[in-house]
């Protein structure tokens, strides 16, 4: 999801910036219904200067993929990603079995450690809830909710 986003997939709503994950190109997919959503940035990415390179990204390349040079392999921009992550992993000495996919599994871990309720866990990281109420009728743009939930991770 992260490797298909463009510049203009990263939204502010109610001042908290976010990624805004959806299918609205024809380069993008998605897994399944819940899987569109909004995810508030993590207050160090934004320190790191995340904002500031899209905000260049968009400048150079109008509407373009964030991550410009990556390509399509098998019909997913996350292909070569994920291989190359492996490769790093196992050079840096990262546990064995750790993917790039591993981080979802790590958030999911400190979301609930620090108290998150598992409906904003579950819409943090795109997953059905099993309530109709949550699923049907929530709102996935309650920016704050979600964004408060995200600022008590760390990774200290």
């Amino acid at each position: 999801e992260l490797c298909q986003l463009h510049t203009e997939d990263i939204i502010e709503i109610d001042d908290v910036f976010c990624i805004h994950i959806n299918d609205s190109r024809d380069d993008q997919g998605l897994k399944n219904l819940q899987s569109p959503r909004i995810i508030p940035l993590h207050p160090r990415l934004i320190e790191a200067g995340f904002i500031d390179y899209i905000k260049k990204t968009h400048k150079d390349t109008p509407d373009g993929l964030i991550f410009p040079t990556l390509t399509k392999t098998k019909g997913k921009y996350s292909h070569n990603v994920s291989k190359w992550f492996s490769r790093v992993a196992k050079h840096v000495g990262l546990e064995s079995g750790k993917t790039f996919h591993s981080y979802r599994h790590t958030m999911a871990d400190k979301l609930r450690d620090q108290g998150a309720q598992d409906y904003v866990i579950k819409r943090i990281l795109g997953h059905a809830t099993q309530s109709e109420t949550h699923d049907r009728y929530g709102s996935n743009r309650n920016a704050n909710l979600l964004a408060h939930a995200i600022h008590q991770v760390s990774y200290r």
